[in-house]
């Protein structure tokens, strides 16, 4: 537009001073992670109640291995619980409990992984953002006590730094902690649904009284 003047990113970040490099560094990370994370929730299908459906049903009639093919056509954390129960049928409950259980919490694992990384830029970005705040005032009253107050200009570069390096913090910082708090959710809700699958796949498939 006639008359409008355009700041480019390159110069945001080279006025926002040295802090700008681990706010960069923090910002590949959470993008990083946002992706991988959303991607493995996208390719988790299917809800528990209608797999143990058709995996109860399954056995009831005697089809094991249809019951392990229904499994082996959802992806996700579920399926790899009732899986391992599947596999370990007819055995006591107790050892089916036991296999099941450390399914879960390998499953449980996988959901979590990275999450501590999210969390940690959603700290660390406003702390840095407000580090940079600081250098940029220190810059700025430094240049005062050199020129004086009679020209403000002398000041305005360390202002932009604490400015700029306070924005970046905090852009970096909001949605890092929304995608966390997402994240987590889902996998709250998955960690139920897999209890709910491991009590289920126990009593269907475990023998009867040979619970420890």
């Amino acid at each position: 537009m006639p008359g409008s003047t355009t700041y480019p990113l390159l110069q945001y970040f080279k006025d926002g001073g040295p802090v700008m490099w681990p706010l960069l560094l923090c910002s590949i990370a959470a993008l990083t992670v946002i992706l991988y994370k959303a991607y493995q929730f996208l390719v988790i299908r299917g809800e528990a109640e209608p797999l143990l459906g058709r995996v109860e049903a399954c056995v009831k009639s005697g089809e094991h291995d249809t019951a392990r093919e229904a499994c082996e056509g959802v992806r996700g954390p579920i399926s790899a619980v009732v899986r391992t129960g599947l596999a370990r049928a007819g055995q006591p409950k107790a050892s089916v409990r036991e296999a099941v259980e450390d399914a879960g919490m390998h499953e449980l694992a996988s959901l979590e992984s990275f999450l501590p990384v999210l969390q940690t830029v959603g700290n660390v970005a406003p702390l840095l953002g407000f580090l940079g705040t600081v250098l940029g005032m220190i810059d700025a009253f430094f240049a005062v006590a050199k020129a004086g107050l009679g020209d403000p200009s002398v000041i305005s570069a360390g202002i932009a730094e604490a400015l700029i390096t306070t924005a970046a913090g905090l852009i970096i910082a909001v949605p890092a902690f929304v995608f966390y708090n997402y994240f987590v959710a889902r996998v709250n809700g998955y960690s139920l649904q897999m209890e709910r699958a491991a009590s289920h796949v126990v009593n269907l498939v475990g023998a009867e009284g040979s619970e420890a």
